[in-house]
């Protein structure tokens, strides 16, 4: 209980200083964390946007209106084997690819710790894409860095206007994949990397379909090279949101 001094003031209490410092404490230790998180936020912004410099040559046509420099940043990492573009989302990143799916999980092209990690691929997939499905992972960030934006496509209007996205490799070039089913699921739901027979592909495709979020109007055949984008949902630890695509067989790039 607070006292009053002769001057008539009320005087703190020891449990009353004590509540306060505590409460100091705690306000100074949060602020700490958030300061920190924004730091970690800005470093990995900051080194993705100088990784864009180093690998992007522009060019004055078409779209992509840029191709890859695969050998500037194999020079600063071997594990790089893509690169991911959506035109209208902040998604413009390199693919990276190791033993382990733990690694690039919490680390950066630079191979730099960081919680945003990088958009890397699944560990048991080929490097070359040349998988009956090719899973690539990448984490959803508040600031919608990595795939973060992957969070709009919970409107249908973003994929309405966002409906394809490009995938460079040193084999190919740009190569443009439709999306023809999303929805969240569980961690390991969906998750095949090849087929036995065509049946079993058929048979995969028709449950994903049936599973999209919305009836995406996307005619997908069991001849399709199939590409399926993961990300977290930040609601439920194992939940995941994951994205199917199609290889669009008749788009074709050409350099002038």
């Amino acid at each position: 209980m607070a006292k009053t001094n002769q001057n008539g003031k009320r005087k703190m209490g020891a449990g009353s200083k004590i509540i306060l410092l505590v409460a100091l404490v705690v306000l100074a230790f949060s602020t700490y964390k958030l300061v920190s998180i924004y730091l970690e936020y800005k470093r990995g912004v900051d080194e993705y946007n100088k990784v864009g410099d180093l690998a992007m040559l522009q060019l004055d046509f078409g779209e992509p209106p840029f191709d890859i420099d695969f050998e500037a940043l194999k020079e600063q990492n071997q594990d790089v084997i893509g690169w991911i573009y959506f035109p209208n989302l902040p998604i413009n990143y390199p693919i990276m690819h190791s033993d382990s799916n733990n690694y690039y999980l919490k680390h950066t092209f630079e191979k730099e710790y960081n919680f945003a990690g990088s958009i890397f691929l699944e560990a048991l997939n080929s490097p070359d894409f040349t998988d009956d499905n090719t899973l690539v992972y990448g984490h959803n960030m508040k600031n919608e860095s990595m795939f973060g934006s992957l969070k709009r496509y919970k409107e249908k209007v973003v994929f309405d206007e966002n409906s394809y996205f490009y995938i460079f490799t040193p084999e190919h070039g740009p190569r443009k994949y439709k999306i023809f089913s999303y929805y969240i699921t569980r961690k390991t739901d969906s998750y095949v990397l090849s087929f036995e027979n065509e049946d079993a592909k058929g048979k995969y495709l028709l449950d994903v379909l049936d599973k999209s979020m919305f009836d995406l109007q996307v005619p997908v055949e069991r001849a399709d090279e199939l590409v399926m984008l993961v990300t977290c949902t930040s609601r439920v630890d194992d939940e995941r949101f994951v994205f199917h695509a199609k290889l669009d067989k008749n788009w074709k790039w050409e350099k002038h």
